[in-house]
């Protein structure tokens, strides 16, 4: 196990796919057990003034999670690999069917195969420096936007599951903004958001949560 978390940290991107692509970026990646389901991709540096970051939440833990990790990073290596401009809505929607042939999850399958189901959330944000733009499509994993000057604001994703056997999705919605210098971005699994915090003043404890 130990030794498959040297693996699946060497399946997480390059530094260099990180440079000369943001004024200030952080990362962190840290699995409930010691290898896990969560991952983030960039996509590679043939492309530096238009690029895509994901973060992508597969179902379960330890290995299982860890299996299907390395499956989706292969499928987005490959999706990009053909066409790197793709939007985020139609990436999404080809990570699904990928996900889904690789499980085989498209097949009818008897009952027993049939237990299996297993799938991802994820997030796509393709920038464009260019034209200052960001382009946001997600499927259960939100955005967060907090602009140099004004609110933070929280970006919803789809309510859909990628991979999973039922149909994939139709179509995901893809949002567009356009972004300033010094303006900052925020993506999370569930991961972060549902870790159990300190008793509140009720004696329940709380989810750390969005607000």
């Amino acid at each position: 196990i130990r030794y498959a978390s040297l693996l699946q940290q060497a399946q997480l991107p390059r530094p260099e796919r990180l440079e000369n692509r943001f004024q200030d970026v952080a990362v962190h990646w840290e699995p409930r057990d010691t290898i896990g389901g969560d991952l983030w991709w960039i996509s590679p540096t043939s492309q530096q003034d238009r690029f895509t970051v994901c973060v992508v939440d597969c179902s379960g833990h330890g290995v299982p999670g860890a299996m299907l990790a390395l499956l989706a990073s292969t499928s987005l290596e490959r999706i990009y690999g053909s066409e790197p401009d793709i939007s985020p809505a139609k990436a999404l929607l080809q990570l699904s069917q990928a996900l889904r042939r690789g499980l085989n999850q498209d097949q009818t399958q008897n009952s027993e195969a049939a237990l299996q189901n297993d799938g991802c959330d994820a997030a796509f944000v393709q920038v464009d420096r260019q034209a200052g733009t960001l382009r946001f499509a997600g499927a259960n994993v939100d955005l967060i936007w907090m602009p140099q000057a004004g609110a933070v604001q929280r970006l919803h994703a789809d309510s859909v599951g990628l991979g999973y056997r039922e149909a994939d999705p139709h179509q995901i919605t893809e949002q567009t903004l356009r972004f300033e210098s010094g303006d900052r971005f925020w993506l999370t699994t569930d991961g972060f958001v549902d870790q159990v915090g300190a008793q509140d003043v009720t004696q329940r404890k709380r989810a750390f949560g969005y607000r």
